[in-house]
């Protein structure tokens, strides 16, 4: 690892240095910065900031692809009905994968989220809480809920309202059979949910038990919603695009019948080698 790191920081070095003989004028002050403060300073950019500072120049770009990460998306996680061993699903290589976890319990909460300023909970009578676990303390706010859309089921209304956050921002997901999905931003300066026309390169991975948000994914992934089923012998996750205006595959599903416990949506691993 600290081979990888120095030949990288010798390539950085050499086209610093190789740009500089080719520049006429004077060069900017970050131009004399050594390649590893470069490399700290880029590194701390969004991964949106990082591609538009990869296009400022050619030394701006070595750094930029040396620390850029690519947002993963969310694995699904399937609980067995019997035994110990659990389906995990990857939506971006659309692969099934396996791994034993004996004595497991999870407890889910529907809207509930974590977030960098602790969990984040919203009750449809119009009271967002936020608790700090360092403090033990309840930051209550109230905020009226979302316009339910016109047409919106209520049967088992509670199997299709979703809640994520990304970066500080919280997003509330309703779904119906009859209706395409419609996402919901919170305004946290004038305490109100605004409806997203455009979703700004935003992907969603919705579930009863935990929902996620995520940003940078490639293109085919954007503007999508994806949803915990999975059709085809585990060949493809149902999702909603933006962009098509509809299900894919295309067909009507009845959210109000799907098992809400059957699944979460959780961080991918690092480390594949001890699934099957």
């Amino acid at each position: 690892m600290a081979g990888t790191r120095r030949n990288k920081f010798k390539l950085l070095a050499e086209i610093i240095k190789e740009d500089t003989r080719a520049s006429t004028g004077q060069p900017d002050e970050i131009s004399g910065f050594p390649a590893v403060i470069l490399e700290l300073i880029i590194s701390q950019l969004t991964f949106k900031n990082n591609i538009r500072a990869s296009a400022v120049c050619r030394r701006w770009r070595a750094v930029a692809n040396a620390v850029r990460k690519v947002n993963k998306p969310p694995w699904l996680m399937f609980f067995p009905k019997s035994g110990d061993l659990y389906e995990f699903y990857d939506p971006c290589q659309r692969k099934t994968y396996w791994l034993e976890l004996p004595d497991l319990y999870i407890i889910g909460l529907n809207y509930r989220i974590s977030t960098a300023l602790g969990f984040v909970t919203l009750r449809m009578a119009g009271l967002l809480g936020v608790y700090n676990p360092d403090e033990s303390t309840w930051d209550v706010h109230s905020v009226p809920p979302p316009r339910c859309p016109e047409g919106f089921c209520f049967r088992k209304w509670w199997k299709g309202r979703f809640m994520a956050e990304h970066n500080g921002d919280i997003f509330v997901i309703y779904i119906c059979s009859a209706l395409n999905p419609v996402v919901y931003k919170l305004d946290q300066t004038n305490k109100e949910w605004t409806e997203m026309e455009t979703w700004e390169g935003t992907t969603l991975f919705a579930s009863f038990l935990s929902s996620q948000a995520r940003m940078g994914l490639n293109g085919m992934m954007k503007n999508n919603v994806y949803f915990p089923k999975v059709l085809y012998y585990g060949k493809r996750c149902v999702y909603y695009s933006l962009e098509s205006g509809r299900y894919h595959p295309r067909q009507c599903y009845d959210w109000a019948e799907q098992d809400p416990h059957e699944s979460i949506w959780i961080d991918a691993p690092e480390d594949q080698s001890a699934f099957l």
